[in-house]
């Protein structure tokens, strides 16, 4: 379960920190330096990487960036949002039209991003939350929620969706 962990805060709290969890993953991706990504690069053929993770290694810088963005240069670093902005690099990597989130910071630094003069990498998904998607959807209105508050619903009790 310990390759399955985020590794974030409350896993650690919890006691389920591992040095195999994804952040711990990300915190390596963020650190890797030019030269170990260009010799990662040029042992490509010997290690079994595909194009596509050559093309990563090669966008690297991206991710490393917007994690910078969350929370300052090593050894300040909070790695709590890293797995967002993976998400975000995935979808970039895909050529996603977008990554569905329910965090508030991630929508906030990619427009943030977005709006500097000096372009140091471009964003071309966007970062949206639930209502931000119901938006560009064009629904302006959503039907409420037909739930109570502060009432935990099982899977079998939730209301069915309306054809």
């Amino acid at each position: 379960m310990e390759s399955f962990s985020k590794g974030g805060y409350k896993d650690r709290k919890a006691g389920a920190y591992s040095e195999y969890s994804q952040i711990s993953f990300f915190q390596f991706l963020q650190a890797l330096q030019s030269p170990h990504v260009n010799l990662l690069i040029q042992s490509a053929g010997k290690i079994g990487l595909t194009g596509f993770e050559i093309e990563s290694l090669q966008t690297l810088e991206w991710f490393q960036l917007m994690c910078n963005r969350f929370g300052g240069k090593p050894p300040d670093l909070s790695p709590e949002n890293f797995p967002d902005v993976f998400h975000l690099w995935t979808a970039e990597r895909n050529g996603l039209d977008g990554v569905l989130t329910l965090e508030r910071k991630l929508p906030a630094v990619v427009e943030q991003v977005r709006k500097e003069k000096i372009k140091k990498i471009e964003i071309r998904s966007l970062a949206l939350r639930p209502l931000d998607l119901l938006r560009v959807l064009g629904i302006d209105d959503p039907d409420p929620i037909p739930v109570e508050p502060d009432r935990f619903y099982h899977q079998h009790e939730l209301p069915s969706p309306v054809a």
